[in-house]
């Protein structure tokens, strides 16, 4: 039997937190993010969440007991520098303001948010998350 090494244990540890079908890096950085935050960890391979008159929605992350899907949305495209309110702002811009959406009939919340947002302003997105989570009743 032989020792593990450093390089061992931290593959393993890596290992540990790998999960199967994640669409996005940045969908792994957020569950990561969300974890050591000390939120329990969401599912990613749950059932879609009906919608009304639409196609089921397929959150990125969701906690079924507390119906609270979280949907990390990609930038829309890649803009060149621009006037003070260029395309990605009003993007985010209509993200916070539907952040409060309810798919209404089933009850879920769904919180969106960009990915520049994940990647640029990590703290605010786990408040955000973790305010809908409590206000839903999930307690950690």
């Amino acid at each position: 039997m032989r020792l593990l090494s450093p390089e061992d244990l931290w593959a393993r540890r890596v290992l540990d937190q790998v999960r199967y079908e994640v669409c996005s890096p940045v969908e792994t950085r957020l569950r990561l993010l969300l974890v050591r935050a000390g939120m329990p960890e969401a599912s990613h391979l749950s059932a879609p969440i009906p919608r009304v008159g639409r196609a089921g929605v397929w959150p990125d992350l969701q906690w079924e007991s507390v119906r609270v899907g979280v949907e990390v949305v990609p930038r829309k495209r890649e803009v060149p520098p621009g006037p003070p309110h260029s395309e990605d702002e009003q993007h985010e811009c209509d993200i916070r303001r539907g952040r409060r959406r309810r798919t209404e009939r089933h009850g879920w919340t769904q919180v969106a948010v960009s990915s520049r947002e994940v990647m640029k302003q990590p703290h605010e997105v786990v408040g955000w998350i973790s305010d809908e989570l409590r206000r839903a009743g999930l307690r950690w």
